[in-house]
């Protein structure tokens, strides 16, 4: 470790080693290099397993549920009114996009054209309340 006293050196030698690039005899097992255990990469594998193969409800569709539940439209739903009942919806379905089917804020905001602050801030309200 003498040799890599300097930044210098030390920087030669980190460029050296990417130039080698993935060596396997550096790395036993088939998986590339993790840090941690077998047991640690399987509960990664299969954890990535279980949350794959859940597909969200279309937005469109999910939409649509929400609206028809509270006696809404689609457009209603997406558009700018502030009645209570109208509002509680378009929170309703803010919350399920987002923490059930898994989809972005953004997305959502695009989808019920609005800005993501106010998806953010429903998010937020939902959060406090539990």
């Amino acid at each position: 470790m003498a040799e890599l006293m300097t930044p210098a050196r030390y920087e030669a030698f980190v460029r050296d080693g990417i130039r080698q690039g993935y060596r396997s005899e550096w790395h036993p097992g088939d998986h590339k290099p993790f840090l941690g255990g077998e047991g640690f990469l399987d509960g990664l594998v299969k954890e990535k397993k279980e949350t794959s193969s859940h597909r969200p409800v279309a937005m469109e569709a999910l939409c649509k549920q929400v609206a028809k539940a509270a006696g809404f439209t689609i457009e209603a739903l997406r558009g700018h009114g502030r009645s209570a009942l109208l509002v509680a919806a378009r929170h309703r379905f803010i919350r399920q996009a987002v923490l059930e089917e898994g989809y972005g804020a953004t997305k959502v905001a695009q989808f019920l054209r609005c800005h993501a602050s106010n998806v953010s801030r429903v998010l937020q309200e939902a959060a406090s309340d539990t």
